[in-house]
């Protein structure tokens, strides 16, 4: 968690795994719920950045929800970095750090998601040239746990990253 009172840009991941009942993902909301107990343990959060194309069997976009939630809460407008334009966890990394960057954000950065996704997100905002703190939500789904297994060796490994690219030169469709 970052220092109590560091300026912070939160990148807050999405999560396309709907409700039993078809509705917004538990996994975002989770999420939010921690983005939201940064705040009330005297985290200034400059800006919020959520760049997920969710979109839940009930019609729910996830840019609609979390917008909702985010300035019901008490966050303004242009406090929040709010488009639908990443797909994968990797697109939404490079968002983040293009539109910071283009916001001129100084300041600590921290990304909030689930528990089992920290490490793969820490790796790729790394990667990016952002150092942040990486705030694992307590919220998963046992499909999530499952699928994230591989994706972390894909994309963190040197192994990952070589079998990566032998899938991109065979079928680029099926690497991004």
């Amino acid at each position: 968690m970052p220092e109590e009172g560091n300026v912070v840009h939160v990148l807050l991941h999405g999560n396309r795994h709907a409700a039993r009942d078809g509705g917004v993902s538990p996994q975002l909301v989770g999420r939010i719920n921690a983005l939201l107990g940064m705040r009330r343990k005297n985290h200034v959060i400059e800006h919020v950045y959520f760049f997920a194309t969710d979109v839940y069997p009930d019609g729910t976009r996830a840019t609609d929800f979390v917008w909702e939630r985010l300035t019901g809460c008490g966050f303004l407008p242009e406090q929040l970095t709010i488009e639908a334009i990443a797909d994968t966890t990797h697109a939404e990394v490079q968002a983040f750090a293009s539109s910071r960057e283009r916001k001129g954000g100084r300041g600590k950065v921290a990304a909030v998601t689930s528990f089992y996704h920290t490490w793969r997100c820490a790796f790729l905002l790394r990667r990016e040239g952002c150092d942040a703190k990486v705030i694992g939500a307590r919220s998963f789904a046992f499909r999530d746990l499952i699928l994230e297994l591989p994706k972390l060796m894909l994309e963190c490994t040197p192994a990952g990253q070589r079998l990566k690219e032998k899938i991109k030169a065979r079928s680029p469709r099926l690497a991004a």
